[in-house]
């Protein structure tokens, strides 16, 4: 279904509402999408720091392929296993 006809859909959906904080949620829903906010302005330092680290990580080549991690994964479970 194209955006016009999922907007044409609400439109008619919101038009029969009689709850009334549905329609409060909505038109909060509706106001905080229109700030200019950036996701990532509202990220701890922390979560900042971790994706600056991922991010030079990956420019100095410190990076493992899927298969790698896989590997590394199936050695984890099988030394896990061994324990038990």
């Amino acid at each position: 279904m194209d955006i016009q006809a999922e907007k044409y859909h609400l439109i008619q959906k919101i038009v029969h509402l009689q709850d009334s904080s549905i329609i409060s949620k909505l038109k909060e829903l509706l106001s905080s999408q229109s700030t200019t906010t950036d996701w990532y302005d509202e990220l701890t330092t922390s979560q900042k720091n971790a994706i600056d680290k991922g991010l030079q990580d990956l420019k100095d080549g410190n990076t493992l392929t899927h298969e790698q991690v896989q590997q590394v994964v199936r050695q984890k479970i099988e030394q896990l296993r061994q324990r038990s």
